[in-house]
């Protein structure tokens, strides 16, 4: 079958959003029957396939692309189109949600029963693991000039906009923005959400790199490292848990403030008086 290319097809579409889909292909003309052949690229092809539009499949060095076929230039073209269209096909979804991140900064070995052994000090055998396993270190390397041990928790309340197309769906986070709605309750972004503890939640969002060394938490920009995070939906009960867990670590964090700012007298005082720190 002898094919010859008579032209250069164009095609520039652009959906709601303003996303474009630009590409040049080449038509051919089959020789003996008088129809029409087009390139499909590649980012077209599953969708024009499930569509079930008869497609050629790339066969060897020879035939390094898939074809759809018509009887006409203007039918071939219009497979095209459609598989464009297709593609840039885009459905919005908002949901509020609750961004967290935890790492154990702090390095330690434990035992099956949940013992735990600092530098699995008198641990036989724990090179091969079979006693228990190394926790923590999250974030840090033996290079680290680490003072201490800590846990890093990073949460923020975003607006999570995904995009669904044809061939997967993406999406991006926008920061806390919120406002109130018609009956006067607190919602977020473009989301019809009323979030009720989210503007409290945010109050523990810090700009700053610590505090102490129990709560560094830090905001971070989550479009460029989605995968390092976990993600749920926001509710009021979601909300009510993380705020209840920071409160109790800020408090925490003061307690020890309070008793390691003590001179060493004091310090030694409220040892002998059994001053219990995590109780």
């Amino acid at each position: 079958m002898a094919y010859k290319q008579v032209k250069i097809s164009k095609f520039d579409l652009k959906n709601e959003t303003g996303e474009k889909y630009t590409c040049s292909l080449k038509v051919q003309l089959d020789m003996e029957s008088g129809g029409f052949r087009i390139q499909v690229p590649n980012d077209l092809y599953s969708i024009l396939d499930a569509s079930e539009i008869e497609l050629s499949s790339p066969r060897g060095v020879k035939e390094k692309y898939s074809y759809a076929y018509g009887d006409s230039l203007k039918k071939v073209e219009s497979i095209i189109r459609e598989g464009i269209t297709n593609k840039l096909q885009c459905k919005i979804e908002r949901d509020i949600v609750i961004v967290y991140k935890f790492m154990n900064r702090s390095r330690y070995y434990k035992l099956n029963d949940g013992t735990i052994k600092p530098n699995a000090e008198g641990v036989e055998g724990y090179e091969q693991g079979g006693t228990g396993k190394w926790v923590g270190g999250e974030g840090v390397s033996s290079f680290d000039d680490v003072e201490g041990m800590g846990i890093n928790i990073f949460v923020d309340v975003l607006e999570q906009v995904r995009y669904i197309r044809p061939n997967g769906t993406s999406a991006e986070y926008n920061s806390y923005c919120h406002r109130v709605n018609t009956d006067g309750k607190y919602g977020i972004g473009e989301s019809n959400v009323d979030c009720l503890l989210a503007e409290e939640l945010t109050s523990y969002l810090m700009n700053g790199s610590s505090i102490d060394d129990l709560n560094c938490y830090h905001k971070t920009d989550i479009n460029e490292n989605t995968g390092e995070y976990n993600i749920v939906l926001y509710s009021d009960e979601n909300a009510a848990f993380f705020i209840n867990m920071l409160s109790g670590l800020y408090k925490l964090a003061d307690r020890f403030n309070e008793f390691f700012k003590q001179d060493t007298v004091e310090l030694v005082e409220s040892i002998k008086n059994n001053q219990k720190l995590l109780e």
